[in-house]
């Protein structure tokens, strides 16, 4: 066979290889074209379902605070586009004397809603608001929730509970949820410390009788309970705002003023984002004591 017939020979095998490759990758193309339409049918459910944990969180959120004698409050929930999982609330207690303040942040959507159907569960019982400590009232989360969670799930929740006649301040914070108390008096800020770890699937018991603390309030001191979306936000130089960029916020705020203590946080951390738009939730529960309260020795 000559040089030539080879050649051609050749040149029909490669023609050949070519068809065959033409025809896999017109197959590979089908393939990722299922798989596209696929991801975006699945891009759209779960775009769905967080639409609508979003919707049934923004429904829960209270709108009303209670009016509770001697205290003024300030509250804001502002959606991620993201990821999310805050809840608030502010309740009274069977004895009248003592109002809770609780917020929580959840992993996701679905560790939140477990979390609220067991908070639902537990404030519809009489006896759920008969606790004396907060660290019994995160107890009595820790052991409802603590089945229902995944692997990987996570709940950091603050209940903080405030005597109206002794204006004594007691709290349990499990994981990290910021807290900051700002003196009526001056400028001194008290961050509120964490007791235990964010809540789990394997979380140990919480011991109720040490594991919280005490302080006492003064007229025209204020209570910020902000959740870690805020210290989390990302700004425009790459830097995290953090606890600082809160306190900065915190100190700038006026005094007295809880509703004017809100807008200045939120505005500093705009300022800061460069946005108002949060990629997770940003929740904050602000409560002052008012100026003319009268602080009663204990019975």
């Amino acid at each position: 066979m000559s040089d030539r017939d080879d050649l051609i020979k050749r040149i029909s095998q490669l023609e050949s290889e070519l068809n065959e490759k033409n025809q896999e990758l017109a197959l590979y193309r089908r393939k990722l074209e299922g798989l596209n339409s696929e991801v975006e049918s699945l891009i759209k459910k779960l775009s769905q379902e967080v639409f609508l944990a979003q919707k049934i969180q923004r429904t829960l959120s209270p709108t009303d605070v209670p009016n509770i004698p001697g205290f003024d409050f300030s509250t804001k929930f502002i959606p991620g586009h993201q990821g999310g999982g805050d809840y608030f609330d502010i309740f009274e207690l069977n004895n009248r004397m003592n109002f809770a303040v609780l917020l929580s942040q959840s992993s996701g959507y679905g560790a939140s809603a477990t979390f609220l159907s067991v908070l639902i569960k537990l404030l519809s019982r009489k006896e759920s608001k008969n606790f004396n400590q907060p660290s019994e009232f995160v107890e009595l989360i820790r052991r409802e929730i603590a089945p229902q969670l995944t692997d990987g799930d996570e709940l950091h929740v603050v209940v903080a509970i405030v005597n109206r006649r002794t204006l004594e301040l007691s709290y349990c914070c499990a994981g990290e949820i910021p807290s900051v108390v700002r003196s009526g008096g001056n400028e001194d800020l008290i961050t509120l410390d964490a007791q235990t770890g964010p809540l789990t699937k394997k979380s140990p018991e919480i011991n109720v009788e040490t594991q919280f603390m005490r302080m006492d309030l003064h007229p025209k001191d204020a209570i910020v309970f902000a959740s870690r979306g805020l210290v989390q936000t990302l700004g425009k130089n790459g830097t995290f705002w953090g606890m600082d960029g809160l306190k900065d916020a915190i100190t700038a705020g006026p005094k007295p003023g809880v509703h004017e203590l809100r807008n200045e946080i939120l505005y500093q951390l705009e300022r800061f984002a460069g946005t108002d738009t949060p990629v997770r939730d940003w929740t904050v529960v602000a409560t002052e004591v008012k100026e003319r309260v009268m602080k009663l020795a204990p019975n």
